[in-house]
């Protein structure tokens, strides 16, 4: 919930940082907190953890979840 806040708001830079926290921790991402993540990718300085992203999002074979691949175009 606080990654897809820090997104909607702009922050996407905190955003991206708690997420890595929160795998630092051991705690997996869900699809839900893959879409958030997605979103806070907000232009070209983000392309990098973009893709850093959709490649934890095709290992865990969620990239076939409507939300997910939406969320990836």
């Amino acid at each position: 919930a606080m990654i897809a806040a820090y997104a909607r708001h702009g922050d996407g830079k905190d955003a991206l940082q708690l997420s890595r926290k929160m795998q630092q921790a051991g705690i997996t991402p869900n699809r839900i907190t893959f879409v958030a993540m997605l979103t806070a990718c907000l232009g070209p300085p983000d392309l990098a953890a973009g893709r850093l992203i959709h490649a934890r999002i095709t290992q865990r074979v969620f990239e076939w979840d409507v939300l997910v691949g939406n969320a990836i175009l």
